[in-house]
């Protein structure tokens, strides 16, 4: 910004509440990679998770709960770890 016609530009604006699910909170979690050496298809990865909320912040019986704040293609990041070293393992859309 010290230099003369540089002009700072936004590339994303995060709002909202943001929710960490660890390994206490997940059951299940399979992330399937596809692709085609082909190139004839277009394939998609998929997420398909298990979580457990101990806080009912995901029991739809609670009044209270903040299930109602997810959202069809709501953003969702994986990160995992292999040999202590933290990894990106992909950014996920909610479908279902």
């Amino acid at each position: 910004m010290n230099k003369p016609d540089r002009y700072l530009k936004i590339q994303s604006i995060i709002y909202g509440l943001m929710k960490k699910f660890d390994e206490d909170t997940i059951i299940t979690a399979n992330v399937l990679e596809e692709i085609d050496l082909t190139g004839s298809e277009l394939t998609v990865n998929t997420l398909d998770f298990t979580m457990y909320s101990a806080d009912d912040d995901f029991n739809i019986f609670n009044p209270k709960g903040i299930y109602h704040t997810l959202q069809k293609r709501q953003q969702i990041k994986v990160v995992g770890t292999n040999n202590n070293t933290e990894m990106n393992l992909g950014t996920f859309y909610l479908d279902e």
